[in-house]
């Protein structure tokens, strides 16, 4: 490290938006045909998500055409948009249409308005497409359920209605669909069933049922096993997510471990999700969560427990999926994974392992790093804080101190600016793996707070449910503790604490702002300014997930959605904000940005709004995820008075904040 000091904030970096988005295509759903191993590359660059195939001979190919877009907006949110039936067929969710497609060929019929038949998470058995089927309607009403489409024709029988929502129906080899479905105000972290319908007698069985009235006992990510027992994952024991199975009569606990909650970060909210992979022999495959974060590979067999342990394998590994089996040696497994770490970018991976000993062979990298990290000595590692807060609990997140090989700190006795950052949801839960956005911050000066709240997944369901009734008040109250932990540290400025955060998250933001005089500046992406307006206007999945976050139901507790309401409080917020959201954001309307930005001008705080077309709730468009961070740091630079370098302004062109020069700042 060199010894050079300059004022933070205006460090140069390689870490550009720029350069950043370059590397940032997401990997996701890998998953095993016929011995050929696929995953899904979303490439910002390209604006659309690509099956990948891994050929024989270390190369790869993309497996659906180039105008075409793997991607489902069933529950808005997607996940489980396509699915390979042999080496050369995916079938697959076309985003711009939503129709389903085999390679080239259009498999259903054209709905009677574009793009309101769509399909997702499903499973291929005779010919059929078993998978969740929703219908938006000329009224504007949703309906949900389980269809059967042939692949022939393109026939769409529907076999399971009723419920509000359906997921995961998958088929065994006793000719059997298993399927979750659940009812408002329940989300699927909530309360949930697992039902099973005999397909030749049509006879349905309740497996398992959460209580729906108390929304609890979640139960997610079916799998039927080749002895034909249905397994899943439950918290519905102990308060935590654990392995269980069924075996036509009685269920049992596979493995539960408290205090580790198996399932993916933010389990329910994408269809297709799925934490443990079953082998031809009934062999059991899961990544497990350790105390420090990271994630172990366990192979779970009659012998019991196994861990795979190697200096090759990545600290976090997720989407396991047993691997290609080798014919000459039946000592020898494989696993199929995604694996990550806080230092590099993201890539599919194999492992071949001793099924007696659990010690690997080999680790192979399939997929190569998607992108390069531009200086890997300027990489901030996460540091697990674990702090006080409000009502004698504890709340949790990572810490990413300044970093950044030039420079050795800031100006003589400086303290860091900080970043706190509020993840969406709000039931889900922040990443400690190598996130380039956060190193964007990082190496240019700032210290950065990832929060885990109150409500946040991963803790167990009595944390994930504090949330309840509360939202607005504990996400609130976590943020603004996070930051005064670290300011009774002596690790950051005070004065310069800054707070961002997306859809669920933004709505924390704009609450820290309003209630609390903690933080300094601002930054809403896609957030939430107006429960009530959300209420009326979001989706189906979500439209009544505020009942239990709130505490209340319109119209009879109009008062408490408008006490929980940001917008209702501007009075109270007179820390700067700039707000970006899609224009064609369904999940929370750009209404909402629309309506805070004029508030706040029309009060003289210092605000900028930036609308962007053809987005929706995040941003996916290489152009605009670049314009995203370097607004958010052009902002912060106004605010806190700091220099960007001269490289900035190269890619870059500065823009109004309205009110900024009538402000004493």
């Amino acid at each position: 490290m060199m010894n050079t000091r300059k004022a933070y904030g205006s460090w140069e970096t390689s870490f550009t938006a720029e350069k950043i988005t370059e590397s940032s295509v997401t990997l996701s759903e890998v998953c095993l045909c016929e011995k050929t191993v696929y995953w899904l590359e979303t490439r910002p660059n390209e604006n659309r998500c690509v099956v990948v195939r891994y050929l024989e001979n270390g190369l790869k190919e993309d497996a659906i055409p180039t105008n075409r877009s793997a991607r489902t907006l069933v529950h808005e949110y997607g996940g489980g948009s396509w699915l390979p039936l042999d080496k050369e067929r995916v079938l697959y969710s076309n985003f711009c249409d939503q129709r389903l497609y085999c390679n080239e060929k259009a498999i259903t019929p054209e709905p009677p308005i574009p793009a309101s038949w769509r399909y997702a998470d499903g499973c291929y058995h005779n010919n059929f497409y078993f998978c969740v089927y929703e219908v938006h309607h000329e009224d504007r009403t949703v309906t949900n359920s389980i269809a059967r489409i042939a692949l022939d024709d393109g026939e769409i029988s529907v076999l399971v209605k009723g419920a509000d929502f359906y997921a995961c129906p998958r088929v065994g080899n006793s000719n059997k669909l298993a399927y979750l479905s659940w009812d408002h105000p329940n989300m699927p972290w909530d309360a949930t069933i697992i039902s099973v319908q005999d397909l030749e007698t049509g006879i349905e069985t309740v497996v398992v049922s959460g209580d729906m009235v108390t929304g609890r006992g979640s139960f997610l990510q079916l799998a039927w096993s080749s002895q034909n027992d249905l397994y899943y994952i439950s918290d519905s024991t102990k308060g935590w997510y654990g392995l269980y199975a069924w075996n036509g009569r009685e269920a049992c606990t596979v493995t539960l471990k408290e205090g580790v909650d198996l399932g993916d970060p933010a389990p329910g909210w994408k269809l297709g999700q799925r934490c443990y992979d079953i082998a031809p022999d009934g062999t059991l495959l899961f990544a497990r969560p350790d105390a420090n974060g990271a994630t172990r590979l366990v192979w779970l067999s009659s012998d019991g427990e196994k861990q795979i342990e190697s200096d090759e394998l990545p600290l976090y590994i997720s989407n396991v999926r047993v691997g290609p089996s080798s014919n000459d040696d039946d000592d020898r497994s494989s696993v199929l994974f995604l694996g990550s770490s806080p230092d590099n970018l993201s890539w599919v991976g194999l492992v071949t392992f001793n099924k007696a000993t659990g010690k690997p062979f080999q680790v192979t990298r399939l997929s190569s790093f998607l992108g390069t990290v531009p200086d890997r000595h300027s990489i901030s590692k996460p540091q697990i804080i674990e702090f006080p807060t409000t009502d004698q609990a504890k709340a949790y997140g990572y810490y990413y101190p300044p970093q950044n090989s030039l420079f050795c700190g800031g100006l003589k006795n400086e303290l860091p600016p900080l970043l706190v950052k509020s993840h969406g949801g709000p039931t889900a839960a922040a990443q400690s793996s190598f996130s380039p956005k956060i190193q964007f911050w990082t190496s240019r000066g700032f210290a950065v707070v990832d929060v885990d709240y109150r409500g946040s997944t991963g803790y167990g369901t009595d944390y994930r449910h504090a949330l309840r009734s509360k939202w607005g008040i504990y996400d609130v109250d976590d943020v603004c503790a996070a930051a005064l932990y670290l300011i009774e540290k002596g690790l950051v400025d005070p004065q310069r604490i800054a707070i961002s955060g997306g859809s669920a998250g933004g709505y924390t933001v704009l609450g820290a702002l309003a209630w609390k005089s903690i933080f300094k500046a601002g930054c809403c992406q896609y957030g939430i300014g107006d429960l009530r307006i959300l209420a009326r206007e979001t989706h189906k999945f979500e439209s009544q997930y505020l009942d239990r976050l709130v505490g209340g139901v319109l119209p009879k507790d109009e008062a408490l959605f408008k006490e929980r309401a940001p917008i209702e409080s501007v009075d109270q917020l007179d820390c700067p904000v700039l707000f970006l959201h899609g224009e064609e954001d369904k999940i929370v309307p750009p209404s909402q940005a629309v309506l805070m930005h004029s508030a706040l001008k029309a009060k003289g705080v210092p605000t900028a709004l930036k609308l962007y077309p053809n987005e929706q709730h995040g941003f996916r468009n290489a152009i605009n995820i670049i314009d995203t961070l370097n607004s958010e740091l052009y902002f912060y630079s106004r605010i806190f008075k700091f220099d960007l370098p001269s490289s900035f302004y190269q890619t870059t062109s500065p823009f109004s904040i309205d009110n900024l020069d009538s402000n004493n700042l």
